[in-house]
């Protein structure tokens, strides 16, 4: 499993894009379309497709769900593993997950971290990052940094201890690095 991990804004949808249309990682077969997951073979994306799949979205979002709506975060997260490996189950190899909820949601990204994966850190300079926030989600600008200053905060505490590959958003070649990786760690 490779996860592709960031704040949001910080070009995520670009590094998914290569792995999954030009490397061959399965990154789904239902991807949103304004709200609604369906099926979608990769040579029909639009420029502007997330390539979060639906099949784990729907697994993660009824576990925060349930947290949020009962003001319980203790998850029930054996019920989570048994519905997640009952998705893997109907996945390819090499398979990607990108799950934005996951900088948010600290439990959500251990529980993935937990099961080992290859790791994919997207990052840009958190000016532009809360700037793009700010633009994309029309929030206040004492909002946007707090949302960005907490996600980087739980994804560095998250990853200070882990391997990964960071790619900045800005950086070219990001196909030819991405490639590289993979092939060190016998993805390809």
């Amino acid at each position: 499993m490779i996860l592709i991990l960031s704040t949001g804004r910080s070009g995520s949808t670009a590094v998914a894009k290569i792995l999954h249309q030009e490397l061959g990682v399965n990154f789904g077969a239902r991807f949103s379309d304004n709200g609604e997951y369906i099926p979608k073979p990769a040579k029909e994306l639009k420029d502007d497709c997330n390539y979060e799949d639906g099949d784990f979205q729907e697994v993660d979002m009824k576990f925060m769900v349930m947290g949020l709506s009962t003001h319980n975060f203790e998850y029930p997260w054996s019920e989570w593993r048994k519905e997640f490996k009952r998705v893997v189950a109907t996945k390819k190899e090499p398979y990607g997950i990108k799950e934005p909820n996951m900088s948010i949601c600290v439990d959500l990204l251990n529980e993935y971290l937990s099961l080992n994966p290859r790791i994919i850190f997207c990052t840009r300079n958190k000016e532009d990052t809360i700037e793009s926030f700010k633009k994309t989600y029309k929030h206040k600008d004492h909002l946007a940094m707090e949302m960005v200053e907490n996600r980087l905060e739980n994804l560095k505490e998250a990853l200070k201890e882990k391997d990964y590959l960071e790619i900045d958003c800005y950086e070219e070649n990001k196909k030819e690095k991405i490639k590289k990786w993979l092939i060190s760690n016998n993805v390809l």
